[in-house]
């Protein structure tokens, strides 16, 4: 609500596989426990590559984001 009340369109990202998606080759891969290892050598904890990819999914056209 604070958002529409600033003005800002908030539009909602589908968590789902963004644990799973490597942000730097693409591949998807199962995390073991709680550690993401893709082939191409990155490496993070599965929640934080989460959140970086939906980060990632947004992108900024004009004045405002869109997903």
């Amino acid at each position: 609500y604070k958002a529409k009340l600033a003005g800002i369109e908030v539009e909602y990202v589908d968590p789902a596989y963004t644990s799973q998606i490597c942000p730097i080759c693409g591949r998807i891969k199962h995390a073991k426990d709680r550690n993401y290892i893709c082939r191409c050598g990155y490496h993070t904890h599965r929640d934080l590559l989460g959140a970086i990819n939906i980060c990632n999914s947004t992108e900024y056209i004009g004045n405002r984001y869109t997903a």
